[in-house]
């Protein structure tokens, strides 16, 4: 337990035990906070065990190893993230996060007397790098002098995709979806005021025409005169699809969502 107080470190001796793991262990009170800055106290070190059904021969291959690896490491985040989810409900604690991966030091298969020691599988660390290229640098400055409007889109993709890395799909699906009717509405709204609509016939055309369904379908096609069903029909028939549902069936199917960057319109 962590208690907002002094802090007070014990260091370890060395040699250190070997069952201690390749890292000094310190010891003290309030160790934790001192590697916790925000305030948000996560987890030191987690022990699991899994049933596996991996053969000897799998292991010791490359990509049967790497395989497994990979896939212990998916079910051990996916545990983890359970376990942080069922603790925000019921404390009620919006602070905590889900985790996007996990620092992993020791792999061990027990059936086999086989491990992997040492190393941080799938674990990366990402910052925001200073030393960027010349044209980046410049675009930077540009935009901060200029005061120039960031597009909402190009945002809520950014959050789509972080919530991707964070295992938070759902969130990730409404902020790519949302941008989608963003990007949306703003390829319409020029487009009309380039072909002369006066300002009350756009609003009362795309309040007409508000599902997203429809702007694709119709109002897309009708001003910029292509579609793309004819341009690109590999495209459409990935993303866009007849759902057949059987008559007796009380099944009600669900709405597909198209998720692509609306510039390939």
């Amino acid at each position: 337990m962590l208690y907002h107080n002094n802090t007070s470190i014990k260091t370890p001796n060395f040699p250190t035990e070997p069952n201690l793991g390749p890292e000094p262990i310190c010891t003290g009170t309030n160790v934790e906070a001192l590697k916790d800055k925000a305030g948000l106290y996560r987890y030191s070190l987690v022990w699991m065990f899994f049933d596996t059904a991996y053969t000897r021969e799998t292991l010791t291959s490359e990509v049967g190893g790497q395989s497994a690896r990979s896939e212990m490491i998916a079910r051990a985040v996916a545990a983890l993230n359970r376990f942080v989810d069922i603790y925000r409900v019921v404390t009620d604690s919006a602070h905590i996060q889900r985790l996007s991966g996990v620092h992993v030091r020791d792999m061990f298969f027990q059936e086999h007397n086989i491990g992997f020691h040492g190393a941080a599988f799938g674990h990366g660390i990402g910052t925001a790098i200073m030393n960027r290229s010349g044209a980046e640098l410049n675009e930077i400055a540009s935009k901060a002098a200029t005061g120039e409007e960031i597009p909402p889109w190009d945002l809520l993709f950014l959050d789509a995709e972080a919530s991707l890395e964070s295992n938070a799909f759902t969130l990730a699906v409404v902020n790519v979806f949302q941008a989608l009717e963003l990007r949306l509405e703003d390829f319409l709204e020029k487009k009309m005021t380039a072909q002369g609509f006066a300002v009350a016939d756009i609003e009362e055309r795309l309040g007409r025409t508000w599902r997203t369904k429809e702007r694709l379908k119709d109002l897309v096609p009708s001003l910029s005169g292509r579609r793309v069903i004819d341009d690109d029909p590999k495209l459409w028939d990935r993303f866009c699809w007849p759902t057949t549902i059987s008559a007796t069936s009380s099944f009600t199917p669900p709405v597909i969502w198209t998720t692509t960057r609306p510039n390939v319109l």
